[in-house]
């Protein structure tokens, strides 16, 4: 693990030149500067014949073509790498909001299910419970965006499951905005907006159950995805 987070070093960047690399670069260009040196400066007579005849400036123009297409197919290898890299990056990123965007969901359908709850049993339903029940059930619906982050994550059975449970909560939103309505007017309403609220009781009872197995398959899907992730051999926070 300390390997792992050790700070990065010089040659160590998969995307560049390495250190080897530049060492030997280096190497070459001193062992040519040296050879011409020496032919220019300390040359001996055997190649005063060879130096007059113009071929060494051809030799030189070779050498230097050679030392520029190998930096060319240098630059093009490394700029290769790069873009590879870049690319493993960005799916990466894109594996890790996908497995966020399902845990979020999963959060918001437990909370869903939880202001279901609330719904379950028969109760005495007087005022000041049915609006503090309702509001808790309009809150937690209102601030879900379940269905729109995840369409394309989802397969399609998983996801008529999903938009299904969501008409229902939202019939249930309905019932409760109409049951605070008429506590709103006068509270010789309160018996019509009891039985409402003893509608809700039975729809409520029905969508925690629903819930139950949705959150189920939610919660597999989102672990195939974990378990996807983990086999590229990426680190992942558990799931909760």
């Amino acid at each position: 693990m300390a390997d792992d987070q050790r700070a990065p070093q010089w040659g160590d960047d998969p995307a560049g030149i390495t250190k080897q690399e530049l060492l030997s670069t280096a190497v070459g260009v001193f062992v040519m500067g040296c050879l011409v040196g020496w032919a220019l400066f300390g040359k001996p007579a055997q190649l005063k014949a060879f130096l007059q005849s113009g071929n060494l400036a051809e030799w030189a123009a070779a050498a230097g073509a050679l030392v520029v297409g190998v930096m060319a197919w240098r630059i093009a290898t490394q700029n290769h790498r790069h873009h590879v890299a870049t690319a493993d990056a960005l799916r990466e990123r894109d594996k890790i909001r996908s497995i966020n965007e399902m845990l979020i969901l999963l959060n918001e359908l437990k909370q869903v299910r939880e202001a279901c709850e609330l719904f379950d049993t028969e109760k005495d339903w007087t005022k000041a419970r049915i609006i503090s029940r309702t509001g808790i059930l309009l809150v937690v619906v209102r601030q879900c965006d379940w269905s729109e982050r995840v369409v394309t994550l989802m397969d399609p059975s998983a996801l008529t499951q999903l938009n299904r449970s969501r008409v229902r909560v939202l019939i249930m939103c309905d019932m409760a905005e109409q049951a605070r309505q008429l506590l709103g007017t006068s509270d010789s309403k309160l018996p019509e907006a009891a039985k409402l609220m003893g509608a809700l009781v039975v729809q409520g009872r029905n969508e925690v159950k629903r819930l139950a197995g949705l959150i189920s398959t939610v919660h597999t899907l989102m672990q195939a995805m974990v378990d996807e992730f983990e086999a590229t051999e990426m680190q992942v926070d558990p799931l909760p």
